[in-house]
Protein backbone atom coordinates (compact mmCIF):
# COMPACT_ATOMS: atom_id res chain seq x y z
CA UNK A 1 0.00 0.00 0.00
CA UNK A 2 1.24 3.47 -0.81
CA UNK A 3 1.75 6.11 1.78
CA UNK A 4 1.15 9.08 -0.46
CA UNK A 5 -2.15 10.67 0.38
CA UNK A 6 -3.18 11.56 -3.19
CA UNK A 7 -2.71 7.99 -4.42
CA UNK A 8 -4.79 6.62 -1.55
CA UNK A 9 -7.53 9.12 -2.26
CA UNK A 10 -7.61 8.03 -5.91
CA UNK A 11 -8.38 4.45 -4.97
CA UNK A 12 -11.53 5.17 -3.01
CA UNK A 13 -14.82 3.96 -4.42
CA UNK A 14 -17.31 6.78 -4.94
CA UNK A 15 -20.71 5.56 -3.80
CA UNK A 16 -22.65 8.65 -4.85
CA UNK A 17 -21.81 8.32 -8.57
CA UNK A 18 -24.54 6.85 -10.75
CA UNK A 19 -22.64 4.40 -12.98
CA UNK A 20 -25.58 3.79 -15.29
CA UNK A 21 -25.89 7.50 -16.01
CA UNK A 22 -22.15 7.77 -16.67
CA UNK A 23 -22.24 4.82 -19.10
CA UNK A 24 -25.22 6.30 -20.95
CA UNK A 25 -23.51 9.69 -21.14
CA UNK A 26 -20.49 8.07 -22.76
CA UNK A 27 -22.63 6.17 -25.26
CA UNK A 28 -24.83 9.17 -26.08
CA UNK A 29 -24.47 10.59 -29.56
CA UNK A 30 -23.35 14.20 -29.93
CA UNK A 31 -26.02 16.81 -30.62
CA UNK A 32 -25.73 17.77 -34.30
CA UNK A 33 -27.22 21.05 -35.48
CA UNK A 34 -26.14 20.72 -39.13
CA UNK A 35 -28.80 18.96 -41.23
CA UNK A 36 -26.34 17.59 -43.84
CA UNK A 37 -24.17 15.91 -41.21
CA UNK A 38 -27.19 14.69 -39.24
CA UNK A 39 -28.69 12.90 -42.26
CA UNK A 40 -25.54 10.96 -43.11
CA UNK A 41 -24.49 10.20 -39.51
CA UNK A 42 -24.23 6.53 -38.57
CA UNK A 43 -24.89 5.79 -34.90
CA UNK A 44 -22.89 2.56 -34.94
CA UNK A 45 -19.64 4.31 -35.92
CA UNK A 46 -17.43 6.60 -33.87
CA UNK A 47 -17.32 10.37 -34.32
CA UNK A 48 -13.87 10.28 -35.92
CA UNK A 49 -14.91 7.56 -38.41
CA UNK A 50 -18.14 9.36 -39.32
CA UNK A 51 -16.35 12.66 -39.99
CA UNK A 52 -13.57 10.95 -41.99
CA UNK A 53 -16.16 9.25 -44.19
CA UNK A 54 -17.82 12.59 -44.85
CA UNK A 55 -14.50 14.15 -45.85
CA UNK A 56 -14.38 16.39 -42.77
CA UNK A 57 -11.58 16.74 -40.23
CA UNK A 58 -12.05 15.55 -36.67
CA UNK A 59 -8.84 17.21 -35.48
CA UNK A 60 -7.62 20.27 -37.35
CA UNK A 61 -4.07 19.70 -36.09
CA UNK A 62 -3.97 16.32 -37.84
CA UNK A 63 -5.56 17.66 -41.03
CA UNK A 64 -3.33 20.73 -41.37
CA UNK A 65 0.05 19.78 -39.92
CA UNK A 66 2.70 22.39 -39.29
CA UNK A 67 5.65 21.63 -41.58
CA UNK A 68 8.41 19.77 -39.77
CA UNK A 69 11.81 19.84 -41.50
CA UNK A 70 12.97 16.63 -39.85
CA UNK A 71 9.84 14.75 -40.95
CA UNK A 72 10.14 16.13 -44.50
CA UNK A 73 13.81 15.13 -44.69
CA UNK A 74 12.97 11.58 -43.57
CA UNK A 75 10.23 11.35 -46.26
CA UNK A 76 12.68 12.51 -48.96
CA UNK A 77 15.24 9.92 -47.88
CA UNK A 78 12.59 7.19 -47.92
CA UNK A 79 11.43 8.28 -51.41
CA UNK A 80 14.99 8.10 -52.70
CA UNK A 81 15.36 4.65 -51.19
CA UNK A 82 12.06 3.57 -52.78
CA UNK A 83 13.19 4.87 -56.17
CA UNK A 84 16.26 2.67 -55.97
CA UNK A 85 14.11 -0.41 -55.32
CA UNK A 86 12.63 -1.86 -58.49
CA UNK A 87 9.70 -3.58 -56.80
CA UNK A 88 7.78 -0.54 -55.71
CA UNK A 89 4.41 -1.11 -54.12
CA UNK A 90 1.82 1.63 -53.85
CA UNK A 91 1.61 2.91 -50.32
CA UNK A 92 -1.42 4.45 -48.66
CA UNK A 93 -0.04 7.94 -49.19
CA UNK A 94 0.32 7.44 -52.95
CA UNK A 95 -3.32 6.47 -53.43
CA UNK A 96 -5.75 9.20 -52.50
CA UNK A 97 -8.79 7.75 -50.79
CA UNK A 98 -12.01 9.44 -51.81
CA UNK A 99 -14.39 9.39 -48.85
CA UNK A 100 -17.69 7.59 -49.52
CA UNK A 101 -19.83 10.52 -48.35
CA UNK A 102 -18.12 13.38 -50.20
CA UNK A 103 -21.46 15.00 -50.95
CA UNK A 104 -21.69 16.18 -47.31
CA UNK A 105 -18.51 18.25 -47.57
CA UNK A 106 -19.60 19.58 -50.98
CA UNK A 107 -23.03 20.61 -49.63
CA UNK A 108 -21.42 22.36 -46.66
CA UNK A 109 -19.01 24.16 -48.98
CA UNK A 110 -21.84 25.26 -51.28
CA UNK A 111 -23.83 26.52 -48.29
CA UNK A 112 -20.84 28.48 -47.03
CA UNK A 113 -20.31 30.10 -50.45
CA UNK A 114 -23.99 31.04 -50.84
CA UNK A 115 -24.68 34.79 -50.71
CA UNK A 116 -25.99 36.04 -47.39
CA UNK A 117 -28.36 38.90 -46.60
CA UNK A 118 -26.46 41.86 -45.25
CA UNK A 119 -27.23 42.89 -41.74
CA UNK A 120 -27.01 46.47 -40.46
CA UNK A 121 -23.59 47.51 -39.31
CA UNK A 122 -25.16 50.31 -37.30
CA UNK A 123 -26.89 49.64 -33.99
CA UNK A 124 -30.69 49.74 -33.91
CA UNK A 125 -30.93 52.95 -31.88
CA UNK A 126 -28.72 54.74 -34.43
CA UNK A 127 -30.86 53.46 -37.31
CA UNK A 128 -34.01 54.76 -35.59
CA UNK A 129 -32.29 58.08 -34.93
CA UNK A 130 -31.20 58.42 -38.58
CA UNK A 131 -34.64 57.52 -39.93
CA UNK A 132 -36.16 60.08 -37.54
CA UNK A 133 -33.77 62.77 -38.83
CA UNK A 134 -34.45 61.82 -42.47
CA UNK A 135 -38.16 61.92 -41.82
CA UNK A 136 -38.04 65.25 -40.02
CA UNK A 137 -35.40 67.17 -42.00
CA UNK A 138 -34.96 65.28 -45.28
CA UNK A 139 -31.59 66.16 -46.81
CA UNK A 140 -30.84 69.05 -44.41
CA UNK A 141 -28.71 67.54 -41.65
CA UNK A 142 -29.91 69.73 -38.80
CA UNK A 143 -29.33 68.30 -35.37
CA UNK A 144 -30.18 69.90 -32.03
CA UNK A 145 -28.28 67.10 -30.20
CA UNK A 146 -24.60 66.43 -29.62
CA UNK A 147 -23.63 65.17 -33.11
CA UNK A 148 -22.14 67.54 -35.67
CA UNK A 149 -23.26 67.68 -39.27
CA UNK A 150 -20.16 65.80 -40.49
CA UNK A 151 -20.79 63.04 -37.97
CA UNK A 152 -24.40 62.66 -39.06
CA UNK A 153 -23.35 62.69 -42.72
CA UNK A 154 -20.89 59.84 -42.09
CA UNK A 155 -23.62 57.87 -40.26
CA UNK A 156 -26.03 58.46 -43.13
CA UNK A 157 -23.43 57.43 -45.73
CA UNK A 158 -22.91 54.10 -43.91
CA UNK A 159 -26.68 53.70 -43.59
CA UNK A 160 -27.29 54.51 -47.26
CA UNK A 161 -24.61 52.08 -48.48
CA UNK A 162 -26.41 49.22 -46.78
CA UNK A 163 -30.00 50.02 -47.68
CA UNK A 164 -30.00 52.39 -50.60
CA UNK A 165 -33.11 50.99 -52.25
CA UNK A 166 -34.97 50.79 -48.93
CA UNK A 167 -34.12 54.42 -48.22
CA UNK A 168 -35.47 55.49 -51.61
CA UNK A 169 -38.72 53.68 -50.91
CA UNK A 170 -38.85 55.19 -47.44
CA UNK A 171 -38.31 58.71 -48.77
CA UNK A 172 -40.91 58.24 -51.50
CA UNK A 173 -43.47 57.02 -48.97
CA UNK A 174 -42.64 59.88 -46.61
CA UNK A 175 -42.96 62.50 -49.37
CA UNK A 176 -46.22 60.98 -50.56
CA UNK A 177 -47.60 61.09 -47.02
CA UNK A 178 -46.57 64.72 -46.64
CA UNK A 179 -48.04 65.55 -50.03
CA UNK A 180 -51.36 63.88 -49.11
CA UNK A 181 -51.42 65.63 -45.74
CA UNK A 182 -50.75 68.99 -47.41
CA UNK A 183 -53.54 68.35 -49.92
CA UNK A 184 -55.95 67.45 -47.10
CA UNK A 185 -55.05 70.55 -45.12
CA UNK A 186 -55.38 72.95 -48.04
Amino acid sequence: MTKIRKVKRRKRYRMNVNRKRLRNKLRKLPTINCSQIKQSWEATKSTRTNLNQMGLAYDSNDALKIPNTKREFIKEVLKKKDENDEDKLETEEDVEMIPPKVYVAQELEAEAKAPRRKMFRLPNNQVYFLTYLMDKYGEDYKNPWMHGTKCIQSFLMAFQEEVLSDIQLFLLCAYEERYLINLMLS
